[in-house]
């Protein structure tokens, strides 16, 4: 990091449970194994602070939670394209789905006590 780093935020989202490199950026997820605390160290060294560290369903819900999922539908969807929407989101935030598998990680820098709606109520 360098000194183009002040007033700005990270996220990092992962999960832990497996590797997939792919040449096929965009279109194909990347995920691998992260320290979360080698992260918060390091992150720390370099002027980085932890805004907060919460499970991918804390971070949608409290997402949605903010404007009622509303950003869920897209004008003009119809019933069956909102169901496939709201099933596509419960596996997003359910426990036995992806929920509780993947983390996110917020550092920042340069902003004091940001609030980001993501965090809100963690």
């Amino acid at each position: 990091m360098n000194g183009t780093t002040e007033g700005r935020c990270w996220l990092i989202a992962t999960t832990g449970s497996r590797k997939t490199y792919s040449t096929r950026r965009g279109e194909q997820d990347l995920t691998s194994h992260v320290n979360f605390t080698a992260l918060q160290v390091w992150g720390c060294r370099t002027g980085l602070q932890r805004t907060g560290l919460v499970t991918q369903s804390q971070f949608l819900v409290a997402l949605g939670r903010a404007n009622e999922f509303a950003d869920l539908y897209e004008q003009g969807q119809s019933e069956v394209e909102k169901l496939r929407a709201r099933l596509l989101l419960k596996n997003l935030i359910h426990p036995e789905g992806l929920g509780e598998k993947f983390q996110v990680l917020i550092q920042h820098k340069g902003i004091e006590n940001p609030r980001l709606t993501g965090l809100s109520g963690y």
